[in-house]
């Protein structure tokens, strides 16, 4: 069974997150730098591989497909839900990939903007949606390569196969600061970056970046990890 430990950070974005069997967040200190992996920087390092806007119509819910081509391996998918002021949302909606759905109704509601999850896609790669609700909401779907942008709406975000997630609230990520590429990076806990009297558990140690990021309010960062 996989249990969950939570890190709420105010001043700066978490450096090195790990976990331990005490449950105990030791390590994590905003004030601690960890290394900089160069996976990414603020503002404008993620490239946009693929968006396809899909568009709530007249009538009973409607599924739509797309097919993402040429692309194969790990990536970052956002679902964006109308647009940043709270126009053409959807109340309800599924989103799937390959046959696996990645978001359903319950992650859809006038508040929510931006859903982001870490995907492996085949070439080619096919996605459903369900789109329910009043006519005239939209759901864009994005996929991204080399790191996990987030503006000031905020989002939620899944990495690392579900072990790694993120609340970022709206506010957080300031409009002077715009879109932010986030990064969760693995660390080996035998690499000497982490102390090792903390015993971190294989696999509950990361580098977020990028380093020294701000957030004007609280976020929250969730590693799952096995006891056993």
């Amino acid at each position: 069974m996989r249990r969950s430990i939570a890190f709420v950070t105010v001043a700066s974005l978490l450096i090195i997150a790990a976990c331990e069997q005490s449950l105990d967040p030791v390590g994590v200190d905003p004030n601690v730098v960890g290394p900089n992996l160069g996976t990414a920087t603020s503002n404008g390092t993620a490239a946009q591989l693929f968006v396809h806007v899909f568009v709530r119509r007249l009538g009973g819910p409607q599924t739509e497909t797309a097919t993402i081509p040429d692309l194969t391996g790990s990536f970052v998918l956002r679902v964006r839900n109308g647009d940043e002021s709270g126009a053409n949302r959807v109340s309800s909606a599924t989103v799937a990939l390959n046959g696996v759905q990645l978001f359903g109704s319950s992650d859809f509601n006038q508040q929510v903007f931006d859903l982001l999850v870490e995907v492996d896609l085949d070439d080619p790669s096919e996605l459903e949606v369900l789109l329910a609700g009043a006519p005239g909401g939209t759901l864009e779907v994005s996929v991204f390569d080399g790191g996990v942008p987030v503006g000031p709406a905020g989002g939620s975000i899944e990495l690392r196969d579900g072990t790694v997630g993120l609340d970022i609230p709206a506010g957080a990520i300031t409009e002077d600061q715009g879109d932010l590429i986030l990064t969760v990076d693995p660390i080996d806990p035998g690499s000497g970056e982490v102390p090792e009297e903390t015993g971190p558990l294989p696999g509950t140690v990361f580098n977020f970046g990028p380093d020294g990021t701000q957030f004007a309010e609280p976020i929250e960062i969730t590693v799952s990890y096995d006891p056993d």
